[in-house]
């Protein structure tokens, strides 16, 4: 019954700080999608091993990474899925550091 519902939950790849100009970046995902048997997202668990949670976390079904401003108001911020997801990008760099 509890698999049924679900809810959005956040993974926070990088934090809001003000050595980041407070930009964080998160993995929204289903909180129940383990018991959902939905199927393994891999290339989430890259996302988060290339910014350094080793081991990785599993993730499963789809999944949405975004990007937050959170001072002086929390906002969205736009996040380019090619710019943004290449290894060498500045978030990916200050997540692992």
């Amino acid at each position: 019954a509890a698999a049924a519902m679900g809810s959005v939950e956040t993974f926070p790849l990088v934090h809001p700080a003000d050595t980041n100009g407070y930009n964080g970046v998160y993995i929204y995902l289903d909180e129940v999608g383990m018991l959902k048997k939905l199927p393994s997202n891999k290339r989430a668990t890259a996302i988060a091993s290339m910014c350094g949670f080793y081991p990785p976390p599993n993730f499963y079904g789809d999944v949405f990474v975004g990007r937050v401003k959170s001072k002086p108001v929390l906002a969205n911020v736009g996040f380019n899925k090619d710019k943004d997801m290449d290894p060498g990008s500045e978030w990916i760099k200050r997540a692992t550091s």
